[in-house]
């Protein structure tokens, strides 16, 4: 490997510090050096270009290193930043070549009284420059040099001194190159490979650039989180274990550095271990006892912070860690996260609440898994009355303020991160409790009903989220959620009573299920495995049939109830692979809507086949012994799911003509009486209804 040799050392060393000095290829700082001595003019736009054009040529023809120096100084001095393309940059870079840039980082000996990484430094000063241009920052030369980028970062580890100023610089540069390698998903992929050990190294030990090491550990973590944690587990699981005990044993500011640390890493990745690892126990007990504490304002918001990203990734069963031992941590967060809500919403004015968006949103995370974990958890949580009593109230209050806080948002905001998170909290509270807060809660139903129509039509929660500037990380995927989903319950329990059930239908709430019903069974043709979607959809069931059967007028008259009748028609001539739960539920609404919705001609044909797969199902159901079908329902929900289904059948054919022969395509009746396993011939009122459904076309003249 050639070396270089210098022809002149004052050459050099001036070369060196201009090309520091004006590195990122920016003449500014050259021109006011220039034009302090008297130096040079900037030149008008085409006697730049003509100049740079010439330089390039000297570049080219260069015979030694000395007069690529030198070319490169006339470079700084005419052609300004500003004004400099992306082509010219790619030009510079070509006619510079890495042959040069290489024997500069292979250069061992250096003049005397130099510093020894001179050559080094210099060659990353002039990557620097390139890496700025995203064209050059993926170049495969530059990639190449990722191992020696990570021994550089580490050089203040192997300095038995101070860092020097030469080296700080060299460092800086090597980050600088770094960071733009991380831009692409190629550079990740590679930094993840290569550079992640030195990362880690740098973030434990704290040696100077370890914010930049945080910088892009946090960017490999946000976008090749399932790569890092796939190839890289133990290495990060012994960094968050170093950080977890240092948040333990600190005692100083220190240890809320390490907290707010911690929180940056945590809420950028969307994979962790799947069990609770010993390092997330210990940030659980820490934050325990820090809470137990009288803290400032700042150092409970990082606490807060740090528990409702933890609370994100693994819910209950990071609270219930060691809740034998600590019976007081789950009913401290719920009561310190009611409070916050309301001393930001309740006392702040709306500069202050914006400087505390972050700490809200947490707050929202808290109250939502801390709700979702009282009703799945009963039996581990074990709370006593009085407890759940005082939560109750803390809840209802903190919820008061939510309430009364979303009366003013207006549709603009509907992808803020602040309104989104208050609305995932408020939709797990209605979702349990629609008592309380009732009058608020009816006038804020429009509001929520547009947030629904808007997220659905827009898809704003799914294609803008990636646009919002996020306080924190771990909101990102919460965004990307579906909101409408967590609605569902809520809306079950209100469309139940009359006064909200008309607010809804007066704002196109039906007219937005509907799509809403589209969109999921499209989503579920997709993926026909998924439990979430499932569920969702028997929810809406439960809501329509609310409607169908308290509000028949309503429906009757109502175009989107066509729709929803051929939607449903059309889920149950084709779906495969669904369970009886689902179909059945699907089939209760789609014959009350046929029950008392005219059927247009053209679309007889899909509602008839609709109908042989409904008599199909309720065969195979009544055959069936209860507590047999996938995924189990219990035999009284079957039984009334059965019961209405089977009269509206009866309905049907009273209505329309073509239901009778429809069931009889389905040999309904044969696969039920030559049955010997049909275990329902014993219920009275199921039995009789079968009867006379099979009977009616027989006995009565349509």
């Amino acid at each position: 490997m050639k070396v270089i040799k210098w022809s002149c050392k004052h050459t050099f060393h001036r070369c060196f510090w201009f090309l520091y000095l004006t590195r990122n290829i920016n003449c500014a700082k050259f021109y006011e050096m220039a034009t302090a001595t008297g130096e040079g003019n900037i030149l008008a736009a085409d006697a730049e270009v003509a100049a740079l054009e010439r330089c390039l040529k000297v570049l080219k023809t260069a015979k030694s290193d000395t007069e690529i120096f030198a070319a490169l100084l006339l470079i700084t001095k005419l052609a300004r930043a500003e004004t400099m393309t992306s082509e010219d940059r790619g030009k510079i870079f070509k006619a510079v070549g890495f042959q040069f840039i290489n024997r500069l980082l292979n250069t061992e000996s250096v003049p005397e009284d130099c510093d020894q990484h001179m050559f080094q430094s210099l060659a990353l000063t002039l990557l620097a420059c390139f890496s700025t241009d995203p064209n050059l920052a993926h170049h495969p030369e530059l990639l190449a040099k990722i191992p020696f980028l990570s021994e550089t970062i580490l050089i203040p580890r192997l300095s038995t001194s101070d860092v020097s100023v030469h080296e700080k610089a060299m460092i800086s540069d090597a980050y600088d190159i770094l960071q733009a390698v991380a831009t692409s998903e190629g550079g990740r992929k590679r930094l993840c490979e290569e550079l992640s050990d030195s990362l880690v190294i740098v973030i434990k030990e704290q040696i100077f650039g370890h914010d930049r090491s945080l910088s892009i550990l946090s960017s490999l973590l946000y976008h090749n989180s399932d790569d890092m944690w796939m190839f890289h587990s133990d290495l990060l699981s012994s960094l968050f274990q170093k950080l977890a005990v240092d948040f333990h044993q600190f005692q100083d500011a220190e240890k809320f550095k390490t907290c707010e640390l911690l929180t940056s890493l945590l809420s950028v990745t969307s994979t962790v271990p799947a069990a609770v690892p010993d390092w997330a126990v210990r940030i659980r007990d820490t934050i325990s006892g820090v809470l137990r504490n009288k803290l400032g304002e700042d150092h409970r918001d990082v606490c807060l912070q740090l528990a409702a990203t933890m609370l994100h990734h693994y819910g209950a069963t990071w609270v219930l860690q060691g809740h034998q031992e600590d019976e007081k941590f789950f009913p401290l967060l719920v009561n310190l996260a009611s409070v916050e809500v309301r001393m930001i919403l309740e006392t702040m004015n709306q500069e202050k609440q914006l400087s505390k968006a972050a700490v809200l949103c947490c707050c929202f995370t808290i109250l939502e898994r801390c709700i979702q974990l009282m009703v799945c958890n009963t039996e581990e949580i074990n709370l006593g009355g009085d407890v759940i009593y005082q939560l109750h109230t803390v809840l209802t209050a903190a919820f008061g303020a939510a309430t009364y806080h979303l009366k003013s948002v207006t549709k603009e905001q509907f992808i803020d991160p602040v309104v989104v998170s208050c609305l995932r909290a408020l939709f797990m509270w209605l979702a349990e409790e629609t008592a309380q807060l009732k009058s608020d809660v009816f006038e804020l139903l429009p509001l929520l009903i547009d947030f629904c129509k808007s997220s659905l039509t827009s898809h704003s929660l799914e294609d803008n989220s990636k646009e919002i500037d996020l306080p924190s990380n771990v909101f990102y995927h919460q965004l990307r959620e579906d909101l409408i989903q967590l609605f569902l319950p809520g809306l079950c329990h209100l469309t139940a009573e009359k006064e909200s059930r008309d607010v809804v239908l007066h704002n196109q709430g039906f007219s937005m299920l509907v799509s809403y019903t589209n969109h999921l069974l499209e989503k579920k043709t997709l993926d026909a495995g998924s439990p979430a979607v499932e569920t969702s959809i028997i929810t809406l069931s439960n809501i329509f049939l609310n409607v169908i059967l308290q509000d028949p007028s309503f429906v009757r008259e109502s175009d989107e109830s066509r729709n929803l009748l051929l939607i449903l028609s059309s889920e149950l001539k084709s779906s495969v692979n669904r369970s009886q739960t689902f179909l059945l539920h699907i089939g209760l609404v789609f014959v009350s809507l046929l029950r008392i919705k005219p059927v247009v001609k053209e679309f007889e044909g899909t509602m008839q086949d609709a109908v042989v797969r409904i008599g199909s199902l309720l065969a195979d159901v009544l055959r069936s012994k209860p507590g047999k079908l996938e995924p189990t329902i219990d035999e009284e929900t079957l039984k009334n799911l059965l019961c209405l289904t089977l009269q509206s059948l009866i309905d049907c054919i009273f209505t329309h003509r073509w239901v009778a022969s429809s069931l009889r395509q389905s040999d309904m009746h044969e696969r039920i009486t030559h049955s010997s396993t049909y275990a329902w011939r014993q219920e009275e009122e199921v039995s009789s209804l079968v009867l006379r459904l099979i009977e009616q076309p027989s006995s009565q003249q349509l």
